[in-house]
C-alpha cells in the first residue's frame, strides 16, 4: 500500500520525505525509486549510522535519483529510541503534508501526524481493515481529527486549507 501511494504521489512530481524505518518507511522511499522520483530520508542517528543496516542499498539508491539523506544528530550517533521521536519534528516540519498508511494506537506515527497539524500541515490517513491491531492508532486519529475538524467548522488550525481528511472509508468509525 505505501509504496504504491509513494509511487504514485512521485510520479506526480511529489517529493516523499519519510524515516527509513523497516516497514512502512522503506517501502515509501521504494516507491519513490521506482517511480524515479525524490525522496528524502530522516534520520534518526547520524547520517553515518545507516538504520537499519538492511537499507544501505536503499540510502544510496535515493542519493543517486537525487534524493538526501538528512540528520540533526551528529555523525556517530546511533540508533536510541528517543531520537526517532525527536526525528518526527523534522519528517513533519518539512512536509505540506503527512499521509498516515497505518499506526499502532502507540506509535511515532500518530506523534508525528499529531505535530504536523500543530505545525500547519494536512493530515490524510488511509487504513486497510479496521479493528486490526495495527491499524487501531489511524482509527482513533482520525477520530479525533474528524472532531477536530468538525469543531473548527471543517478547518483544522483555523486554515482553511489545512486539513485532516480520511482518503478511504475503511478508516472513518
Amino acid at each position: 500500500m505505501a509504496e504504491r501511494l509513494a509511487c504514485d504521489l512521485a510520479v506526480q512530481g511529489l517529493v516523499i520525505i519519510s524515516g527509513m524505518a523497516r516497514g512502512v518507511d522503506t517501502a515509501s522511499h521504494r516507491g519513490a525509486i521506482s517511480a524515479k522520483g525524490k525522496t528524502v530520508a530522516v534520520f534518526g542517528t547520524g547520517v553515518d549510522a545507516i538504520y537499519p543496516k538492511e537499507n544501505s542499498r536503499l540510502s544510496e539508491q535515493i542519493l543517486v535519483l537525487g534524493g538526501a539523506l538528512i540528520s540533526e544528530f551528529p555523525l556517530g550517533t546511533f540508533a536510541a529510541p528517543q531520537n526517532f521521536l525527536i526525528r518526527n519534528r523534522i519528517l513533519s516540519g518539512m512536509s505540506r503534508g503527512v499521509l498516515v498508511v497505518e499506526a499502532a494506537e502507540y506509535s511515532g506515527t500518530r506523534i508525528t501526524a499529531h505535530l504536523a497539524l500543530e505545525q500547519n500541515c494536512d493530515v490524510s490517513c488511509r487504513a486497510r481493515q479496521r479493528h486490526q491491531q495495527e491499524f487501531l492508532g489511524t482509527e482513533h486519529t482520525h477520530q479525533t481529527w474528524r472532531q477536530a475538524v468538525s469543531d473548527l467548522g471543517g478547518r483544522v488550525g483555523g486554515s482553511p486549507d489545512r486539513s485532516a481528511t480520511c482518503i478511504d472509508q475503511a478508516c472513518l468509525p
